[in-house]
């Protein structure tokens, strides 16, 4: 099991595109943050993980996307000592 003396830094945000097949239309953008907390006289560091998977890009100036627009986001926040 890997527990080095100090958490690892998060990922620099990125962006995954897929070149062919059914998820060919999809962008994820996958970024973490980080933040360090005092409990209990220990020092935790808890992380906030995001993927954003979409089809197409956003509207700019507030309309409403094309038909069948997908737009899916899942987090995860994940503490270690």
């Amino acid at each position: 099991v890997l527990n080095p003396a100090s958490a690892p830094a998060c990922f620099a945000a990125t962006t995954l595109t897929f070149p062919d097949g059914a998820l060919q239309p999809f962008t994820v953008a996958l970024s973490c943050q980080s933040v360090v907390l005092a409990e209990a006289g220990a020092n935790l560091t808890a992380y906030q993980l995001v993927a954003r998977a979409r089809d197409q890009a956003p509207c700019s100036g507030g309309g409403f996307p094309a038909p069948g627009y997908v737009d899916r986001q899942a987090e995860a926040t994940l503490v270690r000592p």
